[in-house]
């Protein structure tokens, strides 16, 4: 018997101070070494995070990499198909850590900007957030007086349902982890919504402007808001917010992924 581990999203590598404080984020951190090393197999989600494993702990059981990725079957009969709309919508989907402020700030502040300046294309715009949104978030929105619509947490299918009605899809990454393709970048890719990634530069990025599949906005533009704000201006044009029609995800479908499962299981 082979004992194997599924590892992913090691939140104390980017949680800065340490919630749980000092001495705790120690103990813990000992439990996971313990862990990985224990084991027969270790299987993560990315080049990244497997460099990560390795840095954490050397000794670490083998770690092999299965992407994330997504189920067709997930996003047909299940969901509700995009209806027509006079409305350009952005949607977020997923939880929304506040310590990200250093995008969801000069993305909102961005959207402020249009409403006072653009007030007949801010009209044009729905920005909607899906899933688990922090007070810190939701009061800087009353702050600004900006109508971003809050569906908070929704049931998986309803949550497609909402996500299926974007016209644009956006990503606020950590900084910590520009090389992590998380579980929503499926969900982005397997409904060809166009992508606007706020991010270092790293992997993610890189694949993203490769594939022509979105939109990356750096950490490090200096003029972060007035990128942002510019992009919001041109957002009326088609051609700024349609996913590659060449792209095939399919290396990133359920049955691929599990040619490569087997694969590691077999080894």
């Amino acid at each position: 018997m082979e004992l194997i581990i599924d590892y992913r999203d090691p939140w104390n590598d980017f949680n800065e101070p340490f919630e749980i404080g000092d001495e705790r984020n120690e103990y813990e951190r000992n439990l996971e070494k313990e862990c990985l090393k224990a084991v027969d197999k270790v299987i993560t989600v990315s080049e990244f995070q497997k460099a990560l494993i390795l840095k954490n702990e050397p000794n670490s059981a083998p770690v092999y990499v299965v992407p994330n990725g997504f189920d067709f079957e997930d996003y047909q009969s299940n969901i509700r198909q995009k209806e027509p709309s006079d409305k350009i919508r952005l949607i977020h989907f997923g939880t929304l850590h506040y310590r990200k402020d250093y995008y969801w700030i000069p993305f909102l502040n961005a959207l402020k900007r249009i409403k006072i300046k653009h007030p007949a294309l801010c009209s044009k715009l729905a920005v909607e957030f899906v899933g688990y949104c922090p007070d810190q978030v939701t009061n800087y929105i009353a702050e600004l007086d900006l109508d971003v619509k809050l569906h908070g947490i929704l049931d998986p299918f309803k949550a497609y349902s909402e996500l299926n009605q974007a016209d644009i899809a956006l990503w606020f990454k950590y900084d910590g982890s520009p090389g992590d393709f998380a579980t929503k970048f499926g969900d982005y890719i397997a409904l060809k919504k166009f992508i606007w990634t706020f991010s270092k530069p790293g992997e993610v990025t890189d694949y993203i402007a490769a594939n022509k599949i979105g939109k990356v906005f750096y950490r490090n533009d200096e003029n972060l808001e007035q990128t942002i704000y510019e992009a919001l201006l041109g957002v009326e044009s088609v051609e700024n917010r349609t996913f590659n029609p060449d792209y095939n995800p399919s290396s990133l479908s359920i049955e691929s992924l599990t040619e490569e499962l087997l694969e590691v299981l077999c080894k």
